[in-house]
């Protein structure tokens, strides 16, 4: 009961800006998800595409025929997505779908780590490496092991929506750790500085 009291005591005791400032970090981090996601369904079919293409010259053949379906994303009518590309060429080319989608991410870390912001702080680089690591770790599991474009292990439908949701959470917990750091570091950093000069002014009083 000591314990709940304790944490009780901080969370009372909790600025009202910090936990503003902590939630509009959570949107930031759930809407950069949805911004990634979205755009990567986009590149991962991009990459066979340009496997057929590349395939088709390869082959010496004079055309291909490439068709895309698409689905709405996230559930949301109306907002459309590649999720299947209909092409002739080898399955091992299947994968550059999810290494065109890998080669973004990568691209993204590093212009994000070029930021001054950024640069240099841990505590910023870390976060954001560790959401590039689950993001890519999810492509490679749900698309090369589970999907069509690799292996495709038979993998139910309930295990691929479980590990999505899984992935999600940690991607989500991640960059929200990151634009919290982002957000109030420096806030956290004057306050305390601030709580230390206060307490080695209150040891010189008493000493006096």
């Amino acid at each position: 009961m000591s314990r709940v009291n304790k944490i009780f005591k901080i969370v009372v005791k909790t600025p009202p800006k910090i936990w503003f400032f902590s939630l509009i970090a959570i949107v930031l981090a759930f809407v950069s998800l949805f911004a990634i996601g979205y755009c990567s369904y986009y590149v991962h079919e991009l990459g066979h595409a340009n496997s057929a293409l590349l395939y088709t010259l390869i082959s010496h053949q004079n055309s291909t025929n490439i068709n895309f379906n698409y689905i709405d994303f996230g559930g949301i009518a109306g907002l459309k997505v590649p999720q299947q590309t209909i092409a002739i060429m080898p399955k091992i080319m299947m994968s550059y779908g999810v290494l065109f989608s890998i080669l973004l991410y990568l691209f993204l870390v590093m212009l994000l780590s070029k930021i001054k912001r950024i640069r240099g702080d841990k505590w910023l680089e870390y976060p954001l490496a560790i959401t590039f690591l689950i993001i890519v770790i999810r492509d490679i599991a749900l698309n090369l092991l589970c999907g069509t474009d690799g292996l495709n292990l038979n993998c139910s439908s309930g295990l691929t929506s479980s590990l999505g949701v899984i992935f999600l959470f940690f991607a989500l917990l991640s960059l929200g750790c990151f634009f919290i750091e982002l957000i109030l570091g420096k806030y956290l950093a004057k306050q305390n500085s601030k709580n230390l000069q206060n307490q080695l002014n209150n040891e010189q009083e008493v000493k006096c």
